[in-house]
């Protein structure tokens, strides 16, 4: 890597209250340019999805990322997301959106900022190759666990997290300005300020590779579904699932986490089939530190046992205010 910003000029974790809690206001919206945007033939595909189709295209004389959504649209994704967003650089910015068929609930537009960088998919297949930097690595683990510690702080739950949903604004190959962001938060839950839950459905079922023991065992999940609220269940999913996306970033491919799942009475004891998975390569002596430090404890097997957000946000700043200690 030609660039490389320096950890010194990135923010450290910051301790969250419960005084960062959302206060959620959702007003409709007067119609915007928004609607005057349809979709063309040539336009140049990012991404797609069950109901949509995402492509670059020209809002307002800039290039941005624009989401045409067929059928199902809430506009309590956007909504959410631009709150979420308000003071937290982790999340992409949503520019604007709009519903195309009112009455009917059917079709919608998102404007979202134009993200160059590509996702965490694309950037693991080269890491491999010294791609990115030990620091670079330690960098991206202390911007997304910021970023979810805040998401956390304010009552929410993205859900949602795997390497697709995380982006880069910039190519970290060409630039030093760039910072890994979440996007698409179709599946967020977020507590109000009255303490009511406000979530976009009542229970997700995450992709199978990022989601947690307590959605994955039947059983489990019913003990689960009984002593915690959906709210608490989707945080301590965020762990996990950010834990899982950093191994897979780290290696290069998906690391199988396989464990067991035994009944004893009423409950369930769990363990890993073998090694924990990342007993199974060796790393530089920081990547060592963030795997028994910090992913490790976020993918503890049951969700009472695992780190918060902000304790592993806490635990990534000790290990570089070591490693500064060492590299000056």
């Amino acid at each position: 890597m030609s660039k490389r910003k320096s950890e010194q000029s990135r923010s450290k974790c910051k301790k969250s209250s419960s005084s960062d809690r959302a206060s959620l206001v959702l007003k409709n919206k007067k119609n915007t340019a928004c609607d005057d945007l349809t979709l063309e033939s040539d336009d140049e595909e990012v991404g797609r999805g069950v109901y949509g189709i995402a492509v670059k295209k020209m809002y307002k004389g800039e290039l941005r990322i624009v989401k045409f959504v067929e059928e199902h649209y809430d506009d309590y994704e956007p909504k959410i997301q631009q709150l979420l967003a308000k003071d937290n650089i982790y999340i992409a910015k949503i520019l604007d959106h709009c519903k195309k068929d009112k009455k009917n609930k059917k079709g919608g537009i998102i404007v979202m900022e134009y993200l160059t960088g590509g996702n965490i998919e694309y950037h693991a297949r080269n890491y491999a190759e010294n791609y990115l930097t030990t620091l670079d690595y330690m960098i991206i683990v202390r911007d997304l666990l910021q970023g979810l510690d805040k998401i956390h702080a304010m009552g929410a739950a993205h859900r949602d997290i795997k390497p697709d949903n995380i982006m880069f604004t910039k190519n970290p190959e060409e630039t030093s300005d760039w910072r890994a962001v979440f996007i698409d938060f179709g599946f967020v839950c977020i507590e109000t300020e009255n303490k009511t839950q406000e979530c976009n459905t009542l229970d997700v079922v995450a992709a199978e590779h990022y989601r947690p023991p307590e959605k994955a065992v039947k059983g489990l999940a019913k003990i689960d579904l009984k002593t915690n609220s959906t709210l608490q269940r989707g945080q301590a999913h965020d762990v996990w699932a950010l834990g899982a996306t950093f191994l897979y970033f780290l290696y290069g491919d998906w690391i199988e986490l396989e464990y067991t799942a035994t009944k004893v009475g009423k409950k369930y004891e769990l363990a890993w089939e073998t090694q924990h998975p990342v007993d199974e390569y060796e790393f530089d002596n920081e990547l060592e530190d963030v795997l028994d430090e910090v992913i490790r404890p976020m993918l503890a097997l049951e969700s009472s046992k695992r780190i918060s957000a902000q304790e592993a946000c806490e635990r990534i700043d000790k290990i570089f205010k070591k490693w500064n200690s060492m590299n000056k």
